[in-house]
C-alpha cells in the first residue's frame, strides 16, 4: 500500500468517477469527462472534491488494488485509489 492510516492527502485527477453506456443520453451531461471507451464514458460527478485534503481513515485491498476511505473536515467520503491522490504529510512510522 502507498498509503497508510492517518497520511494527509490532497484529492487530485478527479473526485468519485461514475460511468455510462454512450448511447447519446449520458454524453449530454453536466460533468466533467475523465476517460471516454468505445462503448462508455466516466464523468466525475464530484469535481468540487478536486483539492480537498483530508485524513486517511481506512484501508482495504481487493484483488490487488488498494483503496483508501478519506476523512474531510466534516464527512467521511467513499473509497479512492492511489492515482486519484497526492500525499501532503506522512504518518511517522
Amino acid at each position: 500500500m502507498k498509503y497508510a492510516i492517518g497520511d494527509r492527502v490532497e484529492i487530485v485527477n478527479y473526485g468519485q468517477s461514475m460511468w455510462f453506456k454512450r448511447d447519446g443520453r449520458a454524453e449530454d451531461s453536466k460533468y466533467p469527462v475523465i476517460k471516454t471507451s468505445k462503448r462508455n464514458i466516466w464523468y466525475d460527478i464530484s469535481p468540487e472534491l478536486i483539492g480537498k485534503q483530508g485524513i486517511i481513515a481506512r484501508t482495504q485491498t481487493i484483488q490487488g488494488i488498494s483503496s483508501y476511505a478519506i476523512c474531510f473536515k466534516n464527512s467521511t467520503s467513499a473509497w479512492y485509489s492511489e492515482d486519484q491522490m497526492k500525499m501532503i504529510k506522512k504518518t511517522k512510522p
